[in-house]
């Protein structure tokens, strides 16, 4: 994959007496920034003072009061139990015991999760171990390299944030949010922060509201391992 032999941008909070010792850190935040296709637009629309968050749409609800929109749950085949939503679509796995068990691009498509930008998702997955990269979650309906990975063991959003080890065949519940209105998305596993980032180009929002679990994009398509799936929720505003 061009530009992934090194590792995603580290979140860190440290006190130095030598300023230049984060010089490493802050190079590549600082290359994502500049090259950003919104950043000319946004310092533009500043500068006029006519700058918005989002200015034709209105304030997106607190997270907190976010409803559930889909749950698709294994157990129970994968329908979507609020009735809202359609069958996920299973890309060659079988559903036994629970589970969704799955081997190296064999994971699952939600053609509609009924959000895009401002959402909550809450996941139950099993991670078995392995070499690279092996993406998560895909936002662009398999087009676009970025998304949510499990590298060399690690949680990791592309380029954006890097989060805590997994250990090999453990089941780890993960919690991925986005604010519309301030643009953080932040990710929980096991119910502990893991990392949170500004998501300036959008990297997080569902293109089309579709979703690709444990399917690598057609970027690289072979950035993906085996695993299980328990569960999926989704929540978004009312």
């Amino acid at each position: 994959m061009e530009g992934k032999d090194a590792r995603p941008f580290p979140q860190r909070l440290a006190e130095s007496q030598d300023p230049s010792e984060f010089i490493p850190l802050l190079q590549p935040l600082a290359r994502r920034l500049f090259t950003s296709p919104r950043l000319v637009p946004v310092l533009t629309a500043a500068a006029e003072g006519r700058l918005e968050s989002s200015p034709r749409l209105p304030p997106a609800p607190r997270m907190s009061s976010l409803r559930l929109l889909r749950d698709y749950r294994m157990d129970r085949g994968f329908s979507d139990r609020t009735g809202r939503g359609p069958e996920l679509d299973p890309l060659g796995g079988a559903r036994q015991h629970g589970l969704y068990s799955f081997s190296a691009g064999q994971g699952l498509r939600v053609p509609d999760l009924g959000v895009d930008e401002h959402y909550a998702l809450d996941m139950v997955f099993r991670y078995l171990g392995g070499e690279g990269y092996q993406k998560l979650i895909d936002f662009k309906t398999g087009r676009d390299d970025g998304g949510l990975y499990v590298y060399q063991g690690r949680l990791t959003f592309y380029t954006l944030a890097d989060g805590p080890p997994l250990e090999p065949g453990r089941d780890y519940r993960l919690r991925l949010e986005r604010d519309r209105n301030t643009r953080i998305v932040r990710a929980y596993l096991d119910f502990r922060p893991a990392f949170a980032f500004v998501d300036l180009d959008d990297a997080a929002v569902f293109e089309k509201g579709m979703a690709l679990l444990f399917v690598d994009d057609q970027a690289t398509k072979n950035e993906e391992g085996p695993g299980a799936f328990t569960f999926l929720s989704v929540y978004g505003p009312h």
